[in-house]
């Protein structure tokens, strides 16, 4: 099974790292960048910290049912969800210390 409350820290992690980053991206005041700085904060909207909430969402919903009151081939799916999604989160608590 998960370590649930391992990838809760992780995921959250990865939220103020990437938060972050959107916020200095935020600060970048170049017209030549402008369009670069947008499709980057695109991206990581999309593509990470949006799966980074269904991740959360999964989590939750597993933590309200039960694992044992889930349909097993639902479950596996959603765990399966997880997994894939807990790699975005690396290992971002040395990344905040670094910057």
């Amino acid at each position: 099974m998960l370590d649930i409350e391992d990838i809760k820290q992780g995921i959250i992690e990865a939220q103020q790292y990437h938060l972050s980053t959107l916020e200095r991206l935020n600060s970048i005041e170049s017209n030549h960048l402008s369009g670069q700085v947008r499709s980057l904060q695109h991206s990581i909207n999309h593509s990470i910290l949006r799966p980074l909430e269904k991740a959360e969402m999964l989590i939750s919903m597993i933590e309200e049912l039960g694992a044992k009151n889930i349909p097993k081939a639902l479950l596996d799916e959603w765990i399966e969800e997880v997994k894939t999604i807990q790699i975005l989160t690396g290992d971002y608590a040395d990344e905040e210390s670094n910057s």
